[in-house]
């Protein structure tokens, strides 16, 4: 019965272990969806302030170096742009959004070196 209650109480030890590694991750996830959705909403909205909104929606989704559901080119014809024009708005819409993300995080924290230490985190986290 000692025996029992010995390796009873490791179980027990290493489950709440894993329990709160489990719920520290899930809500550090959380925390990173809320950024990226901030950051997004921020960005959404900076473009449909300046009559970008058509642009917006038409690029969200696209990734630079890749092509999306549409062409580039098929996009920039929408809208009446080249497709350098859509490349190259694409790349400022994702160096924005950086920006806007590193902003949210900035706000989280007290110095240089935490904001490079979260963003890192954040990076690593999403990367799991």
């Amino acid at each position: 019965p000692e025996e029992f209650q010995r390796r009873e109480a490791a179980w027990r030890g290493l489950f709440e272990l894993v329990e709160r590694t489990d719920t520290n991750e899930m809500f550090d996830r959380k925390w990173a969806d809320s950024v990226f959705q901030s950051a997004a909403r921020a960005l959404r909205d900076e473009y449909y302030a300046r009559n970008k909104g058509p642009l917006y929606e038409a690029i969200k989704n696209l990734v630079p170096g890749q092509q999306g559901e549409k062409r580039y080119a098929e996009i920039g014809a929408a809208l009446g742009m080249t497709e350098p024009a859509i490349k190259n708005a694409v790349h400022r819409l994702r160096q924005r959004q950086g920006e806007l993300i590193r902003e949210e995080v900035a706000a989280t924290v007290e110095t240089p070196q935490q904001l490079e230490e979260e963003l890192q985190y954040l990076i690593e986290l999403l990367s799991r």
